[in-house]
């Protein structure tokens, strides 16, 4: 019995190709198409990961202005405001439980956010260093005239 033979016509000239070549060239088409779903879906899993550790990041509340902190569950436009207020009136927050002394945030909304807030401590440093700085460059300057 005879293969059936397919012919082909290639650049100028008929090419005869048997069913046993088209079986394995399907064959290969539909492992490369399965090896491109499998790699396709492995990225999409990294990528929802990488977003959700990303969606994981802390919000510094020191210096987070209110559509930051809006993000946060619970947290409107007032309450943020309130926050951002309450932080020009009476400076940073030393600590995370600082921000219960904020009007509208007590101890229920304060255990939501907990886990997504964080207060800098190396904002405040900078800002020393920087005005010891201009302190000692203005007693410098003052030293030096005398």
């Amino acid at each position: 019995m005879k293969p059936t033979v397919r012919r082909q016509y290639v650049a100028g000239s008929y090419r005869t190709h048997t069913k046993a070549f088209h079986n394995r060239r399907w064959r290969i088409s539909l492992t490369f198409c399965a090896v491109i779903i499998a790699l396709l879906t492995f990225v999409a899993i990294v990528t929802q990961r990488a977003r959700a550790e990303g969606d994981a990041e802390l919000i510094d509340i020191n210096i987070a202005n209110a559509d930051a902190l809006q993000m946060l569950p619970g947290i409107g436009k007032v309450k943020a405001q309130a926050i951002v207020d309450h932080r020009k009136a009476h400076g940073d927050f030393n600590s995370i439980e600082d921000l219960m002394k904020v009007k509208g945030i007590g101890a229920k909304t304060f255990n939501n956010l907990k886990q997504l807030i964080t207060v800098s401590q190396t904002v405040k440093k900078k800002m020393a260093v920087v005005r010891t700085r201009k302190l000692m460059l203005t007693t410098w300057g003052a030293m030096k005239r005398n």
